[in-house]
């Protein structure tokens, strides 16, 4: 952690009875960023909350959007084509950033605070909790080339617009194989 405060605990709860065979549904989400004493909640149809206040995806022109998003973890097929998404991304929107911990990233996709969040490798206990948030808080979140990021570790979430535009810039510029 070398002292960076945005290390985040993350707990989804998960409802398996309406499942297909693969996950189901994330009923509920917590990030709780310690060092900030920072509390991000969501109840699937009830609402997002920061510290007990609703959260609300705001829209955003894209020029004015700080983005950020996960490295892959190992140099791969991908690893080049990855640069250039992250290059192509950053002519259009404000930053790209990662700020170590793809929960509280979600968390702050959510609230407004990053415009968006893409990644891949990730672990479902990355993403679960603020995916639901995401949702709950007005957003989108979608698997550029799958179902589920919580199988694939693929990910594009923000506002609506801004994951669809991820993804699409996403398939243009890395292949999945």
């Amino acid at each position: 952690l070398n002292g960076l405060p945005q290390y985040a605990v993350a707990i989804a709860l998960e409802n398996r009875e309406e499942n297909s065979g693969k996950w189901g549904s994330i009923d509920l989400g917590v990030i709780y960023l310690p060092e900030l004493d920072v509390l991000f909640s969501a109840i699937r149809g009830k609402g997002a909350w920061r510290d007990g206040e609703p959260v609300h995806i705001p829209a955003k022109e894209r020029q004015l959007q700080l983005l950020s998003h996960w490295w892959p973890k190992e140099p791969d097929d991908h690893y080049e084509a990855w640069g250039r998404l992250v290059g192509r991304l950053l002519k259009e929107v404000t930053d790209i950033r990662n700020i170590g911990s793809p929960c509280a990233e979600l968390a702050y996709a959510a609230e407004g605070t990053l415009g968006g969040f893409f990644a891949r490798d990730m672990e479902p206990w990355d993403l679960a909790a603020g995916m639901l948030i995401i949702e709950e808080a007005g957003g989108a979140w979608l698997d550029p080339f799958h179902d589920n990021p919580l199988a694939s570790g693929w990910i594009c979430a923000g506002a609506k617009d801004t994951a669809d535009w991820m993804r699409d810039v996403m398939r243009q510029e890395v292949s999945y194989s």
